[in-house]
């Protein structure tokens, strides 16, 4: 009894005389409050092609875009998922400050060669996009529809212009333009008081949130007079900049943007992935016939199954009721033989065997990772978390492939127990690590911002023999153990 008023009184006092603090927190979980002036940094994951089969992602800078000082060029911390992804999150040189509005601000006025134009132009041709993103939302383009806003995640490059209806001109029918203007829409929310978690922290200044981040891009061919575009205040569409690789000397092109701050008390934080995760009617009703369709193949295929079923068992009876001697009632042909084959163990029982261990190991991954995602713990704000909480999962349910490996290899009566455990550990592991490498080395020489470095590739070969092969012949001997003791 002394001891409980013991335990309670050490928690009161505990309570009374610890200072608040904050919990750990997921990237891109938590909110992050800005005053007025604070600088918004604008990160750029990648450059990738939406929809478009066969194109690569690349990094933000494989392009020749204006860099800021070598000290300015860092890159955000990524888990293992994001790397795996190709995203990158690299710092730009875009200078954004919270409620400060900007017209015509000059990113930068550079002289490109040629191939750097072209390198451009490539690009723009193959309808690569860029993500860019301040505070993890990423850069969308909102468009006004009779059903709502929709939006669409990316910024073009540029587009592809229609400079010849000529057929003998053919070859040269499209030219590129390049969106060198940048209009970029920042929603924020005010933060109350009571949602701010460290009120020492606030002091008398004002706090904000950012909950939407939209881009609009257009083509400008302005020119500049003492670091001044003219005619870049206009929203009226004035000259494209056209993109001209095949000029030796090289093209002048210059970069700008505009920032417009929007306050919007409806949307707030907790919700503001909400409006870019609305999925598109057309794309809805799309999922719906496909489901339908195949339901129907599926009823098709099951009836046409059943009737042949159906019509071999009323053949077969009707031949049972015009036997006349027990010697041929005995007597068993088709597939009444089956159940001679139920309880005999396969030819091949440790192929079986690992491929029932691997297969109930996805199956567990497959269910824990949708009962999480319902629960809301994989929000898209956390990059890559998806991916990283697979190849963990895989790790952690290591162990439950070898058990069941080895107690269906029991079961069967197998011997070749080291066959077993061999191949639930390195066959299904060990042929996508090896599929893994080769795409990577193809990835690595094509540049494509999806080949991961050799130190990702050492963490994820310590992942499988440091902790999946371990935790899966412990799985092995654990049911060695518990197969002796039921003996």
């Amino acid at each position: 009894m002394a001891g409980r008023t013991l335990g309670f009184a050490v928690l009161i006092v505990f309570a009374v005389f610890c200072r608040a603090c904050d919990a750990f927190y997921l990237p891109g979980i938590a909110q992050e409050n800005f005053e007025e002036g604070f600088p918004l940094p604008v990160y750029a994951d990648r450059l990738f092609a939406p929809g478009l089969a066969g194109q690569l992602p690349f990094e933000y800078f494989s392009l020749p875009f204006c860099r800021g000082p070598p000290e300015t060029l860092r890159q955000q911390h990524l888990n293992l998922g994001e790397i795996l992804l190709g995203q990158r999150n690299q710092l730009t040189d875009y200078k954004i400050n919270m409620l400060a509005n900007e017209t015509c601000r000059v990113y930068c006025s550079q002289h490109f060669t040629s191939k750097e134009v072209q390198k451009f132009a490539d690009k723009i041709m193959n309808g690569y996009f860029v993500s860019l993103n301040v505070d993890n939302m990423p850069a969308v383009m909102r468009q006004e529809t009779p059903k709502g806003p929709k939006f669409s995640m990316g910024v073009p490059l540029g587009r592809q212009k229609q400079s010849s209806t000529r057929v003998e001109e053919v070859i040269s029918l499209y030219k590129p333009v390049i969106f060198n203007h940048l209009q970029f829409r920042i929603r924020y929310h005010r933060a109350s008081p009571q949602s701010v978690s460290d009120l020492s922290a606030v002091g008398d200044n004002d706090q904000y949130r950012v909950v939407g981040f939209e881009v609009k891009p257009r083509s400008d061919e302005n020119i500049m007079t003492n670091g001044v575009l003219e005619g870049c205040e206009t929203d009226e569409p004035g000259k494209e900049m056209e993109l001209h690789p095949s000029d030796p000397v090289g093209q002048i092109i210059t970069f700008s943007y505009d920032v417009e701050f929007v306050e919007d008390q409806e949307l707030h934080w907790a919700t503001r992935w909400d409006p870019l995760l609305v999925t598109d009617q057309a794309e809805v009703s799309f999922h719906r016939r496909y489901l339908l369709y195949s339901l129907l193949i599926t009823f098709i295929l099951s009836f046409l199954v059943a009737m042949v079923l159906a019509r071999t068992v009323y053949l077969d009876y009707a031949r049972y009721d015009n036997l006349d001697s027990a010697d041929e009632i005995e007597a068993e042909s088709g597939w009444k033989q089956v159940h001679g084959d139920v309880f005999r163990p396969p030819e091949y029982k440790e192929y079986l065997s690992i491929c029932v261990g691997c297969g109930t190991q996805i199956t567990v991954i497959v269910v824990i990772t949708l009962a999480f995602s319902l629960l809301g713990f994989w929000s898209p704000a956390y990059r890559g978390g998806l991916l990283t909480s697979l190849i963990l999962l895989w790790v952690l349910t290591s162990v439950l492939g070898g058990f069941v490996s080895a107690l269906l290899h029991s079961e069967f009566g197998g011997k070749n127990r080291k066959v077993v455990t061999l191949g639930s550990a390195f066959f299904f592991s060990g042929s996508m690590f090896v599929t893994f490498f080769f795409v990577n080395l193809v990835l690595s020489f094509a540049g494509s911002s999806a080949a991961v470095r050799f130190l990702t590739l050492l963490q994820l070969l310590l992942l499988w023999l440091a902790l999946s092969v371990p935790l899966n012949v412990f799985g092995r001997f654990r049911d060695l153990h518990a197969f002796c003791l039921s003996t």
